[in-house]
């Protein structure tokens, strides 16, 4: 399975050191940077945001790629894969966990992190099913993309996700779950996260 990464500039470090556990579970991977944030080795695409068009420019892009495989991951750089991905099922987009929403600013009444796992043709369909731009923010795109497209969003049994600060408490959590046999985790940006997890 090959793995799309969306990373940036900023990120080298982590990238670097995260490219083993990579190489360890899939068996092509490319990097997607921003034209004004470039990582060394990746494709250059969009301007540096946190939240934008630029973003989902990029995060278009790694879905076309995703698009001509059978299966494919698209994933954000501060995610390690600790098991491979085996066949997904139809119809649906597999990722670390799953969150609901009553945000008014969104219009997706659900939405999942990284990393995300379909079928090409989920890819192709998540690609043109339309919908608002979620203000920029790729994972709210992607779960209203799924809404839209009749994509069943589910998660990866035992996966941990934590997109804030990761606290002494929080890396305890990721801990536990990978020595629960977690298959991915995300969030891990820093040589400490890395390090708490043991892996």
């Amino acid at each position: 399975m090959r793995a799309i990464v969306l990373a940036h500039g900023g990120a080298a470090e982590a990238v670097a050191r995260h490219m083993p556990n990579w190489k360890a579970a899939f068996s092509l991977i490319h990097l997607i940077s921003p034209v004004d944030d470039y990582l060394e080795g990746s494709f250059p695409m969009g301007q540096s945001e946190r939240w934008g068009m630029g973003c989902l420019e990029r995060l278009s892009f790694a879905m076309a790629m995703a698009g001509w495989d059978d299966e494919a991951c698209v994933m954000e750089y501060d995610t390690l894969v600790l098991k491979k991905f085996h066949e997904v099922p139809a119809d649906s987009l597999v990722c670390s966990v799953v969150y609901s929403s009553s945000n008014p600013k969104f219009t997706a009444k659900t939405f999942g992190h990284s990393p995300w796992v379909a079928k090409g043709e989920v890819w192709r369909r998540l690609l043109m099913a339309g919908g608002n731009t979620e203000l920029g923010v790729p994972d709210r795109w992607l779960g209203l993309a799924a809404e839209t497209g009749g994509i069943n969003l589910m998660t990866f049994r035992g996966a941990f996700s934590c997109d804030g600060e990761w606290t002494e408490d929080v890396r305890g959590r990721a801990r536990q779950a990978v020595d629960d046999g977690a298959p991915a985790v995300h969030g891990v940006k820093t040589a400490e996260d890395f390090a708490a997890l043991g892996v």
